[in-house]
């Protein structure tokens, strides 16, 4: 019997290291909400969400969480949303932007997924007096 024990537990360990970094069910919640909210209309918890159209015709939803100026709540969501998104979606981290022409800063990590296009993004906006983090996922479009 002990024999039997032993084994399944090699199986198990064996097993256990061969499945990729799964999340615990829930945890893709805020990529799943942002994915379906063009049809339920939802926003992921504590985001406000509106829809638009990319310049090649395709669609995009654009989710944003409001925090007091350089708040490092904001970086600590922004870095949270992003380790999401690459446990819950496959793909292919995009280059950095290049840096913005004004004072105020902005971070922006991107991800391709089939002709799907992730971005989280951080923007400090010092005259509103505060920063806003992003999660934006666009659609490519059609074209001939």
């Amino acid at each position: 019997m002990r024999v039997g024990s032993v084994h399944r537990s090699r199986i198990l360990g064996i097993l256990l290291m061969t499945v990729p970094n799964a999340l615990p069910a829930g945890e893709c919640r805020p990529i799943d909400t942002l994915d379906a909210f063009e049809t339920s209309g939802l926003p992921p918890a504590g985001a406000e969400c509106s829809t638009y159209l990319t310049a090649t015709s395709g669609t995009g939803v654009s989710c944003r969480w409001e925090n007091p100026y350089r708040a490092e709540a904001a970086r600590q969501k922004a870095s949270a949303l992003w380790e999401t998104l690459i446990q819950c979606r496959d793909g292919k981290p995009l280059s950095p932007d290049k840096q913005v022409n004004h004072p105020d800063s902005y971070d922006l990590r991107t991800l391709a997924h089939g002709t799907t296009i992730y971005a989280i993004s951080v923007k400090d906006k010092a005259a509103q007096n505060r920063t806003l983090v992003f999660l934006r996922r666009e659609l490519a479009g059609v074209t001939d």
